[in-house]
């Protein structure tokens, strides 16, 4: 069962929301008798500047949209040229002998 929510962490938010945000959260914490970090780790955790402003939707994290990251090399790059990806190109003698597996046994 989850522990329940402590009553300060809501009576902390208040007090900084009544200062405009601009109160300090040690003087936060020293008034709730608890430590700054915990101050500070409630005002990361419930987003308190995003409620301020009006923005209560998570924030996204760092995104280009919806582009997506293409596995290899860039086109027309000329490390990659002849590769067909996976296989080695022919004539490649440093696979020379090899069976295409893992010896017996292993």
């Amino acid at each position: 069962m989850a522990r329940p929510r402590n009553p300060k962490r809501d009576q902390a938010f208040q007090l900084w929301k009544k200062s405009n945000g601009t109160r300090l959260l040690k003087d936060i914490a020293e008034e709730l008798e608890c430590s700054q970090t915990l101050i500070r780790k409630w005002k990361n955790q419930d987003f308190w500047d995003e409620k301020l402003n009006g923005n209560v939707t998570k924030p996204k994290e760092k995104s280009n949209g919806n582009v997506t990251k293409r596995p290899g090399a860039p086109k027309g790059s000329k490390n990659a040229k002849g590769n067909k990806g996976g296989k080695a190109p022919p004539g490649n003698q440093n696979a020379k002998g090899n069976t295409g597996g893992a010896p017996k046994g292993n």
